[in-house]
């Protein structure tokens, strides 16, 4: 499990400290970039989360939410509320509109980026819902996520080795349980019971028999990262044509499905990272500018199944005692 998007290992060699140490500073010397974040899918302020708008401060540019502990954040103040408060660089996607005494609950800004701006919102609140209370939260908003990833991946690796269905089948299971995977703990043991509960979630949503998922999860571990999946995908996919598989390759694969600003590195985060992977499903039912993304197409063809829209209802209820 990830638990932020610098951790995955796309990421995972970006510092980031000397960005938290700007952020910091700019609150202490009373900077005017930080704003409360409003939900898109609601509209209401999320006060855990915080976006950096234009201006004239020194924050380093940063690509993806950063929680920053809320201790060091209000030091000496007594705050009692969420041990983290989420950052979302939004600078490029807002134009400084000032007003006299302006602080963190004014607005001050405008949005000259719309879907953009509304994407890093959404993957600031799916971030701190994935920190402040359990990954499980978010695996219980339902398996269509489960349902667009497992058909994105494998549909983007039958495409390019030119994959008959049956081999399809497979990588489908495979990528459904590695992205499961992604909500256990790094110290999960993948034995019968953990593969029996992957098999039941993967079928349920991807209308392939239960027997079938077992038998291709049987020696499965537990996939802690990319590798470990191109490690599986090359030994339990049944075809040769994966042998010469790699971390690189996958990236370079997957590199164009989605669009906007570090498009390539956001997907790259996504293939590991739920929050980011939900943020692009629900900024591809919502938003017409990523119908033609590969995940804004899988939304669309899977649309009429009656479960995009509890999904997209019980990740509006995930904000609570805001």
């Amino acid at each position: 499990m990830f638990r932020t998007a610098y951790d995955t290992t796309a990421c995972q060699r970006h510092p980031i400290q000397n960005i938290i140490n700007a952020i910091l500073q700019h609150r202490a010397l009373g900077g005017d970039q930080i704003r409360i974040a409003k939900n898109p899918l609601t509209d209401n302020y999320i006060y855990s989360v915080k976006v950096i708008i234009n201006g004239h401060g020194t924050i380093p540019p940063f690509g993806h939410p950063i929680p920053i502990d809320n201790k060091t954040l209000y030091a000496n103040s007594g705050y009692e509320g969420d041990e983290h408060s989420v950052f979302v660089d939004a600078r490029n996607f807002t134009k400084t509109n000032m007003v006299a005494g302006a602080s963190e609950s004014s607005d001050g800004y405008e949005v000259k980026a719309i879907l953009d701006f509304h994407f890093a919102c959404t993957r600031g609140f799916l971030q701190q819902t994935w920190i402040k209370y359990s990954p499980r939260d978010l695996l219980t908003i339902g398996n269509y996520q489960i349902m667009i990833y497992a058909r994105w991946l494998s549909g983007v690796l039958t495409k390019r080795f030119a994959l008959p269905p049956e081999t399809q089948m497979n990588l489908t299971i495979i990528c459904g349980y590695f992205y499961l995977c992604m909500f256990a703990e790094d110290n999960t043991v993948a034995d019968e019971d953990f593969r029996l509960r992957c098999a039941k979630q993967i079928a349920s949503c991807t209308y392939i028999n239960a027997e079938d998922c077992l038998n291709v999860l049987d020696q499965l571990p537990y996939l802690p990262n990319v590798q470990a999946l191109v490690d599986a995908l090359k030994m339990e996919s049944g075809t040769v044509r994966l042998e010469g598989m790699s971390v690189a390759l996958l990236y370079q694969i997957t590199a164009g499905s989605w669009f906007g600003p570090n498009n390539v590195e956001v997907t790259h985060v996504a293939l590991e990272h739920p929050p980011t992977f939900i943020a692009m499903i629900v900024s591809a039912a919502n938003e017409k500018g990523y119908k033609n993304t590969a995940i804004g197409r899988l939304v669309d063809q899977y649309d009429g199944d009656d479960e995009l829209k509890p999904f997209l209802l019980n990740i509006k209820r995930l904000q609570r005692d805001e």
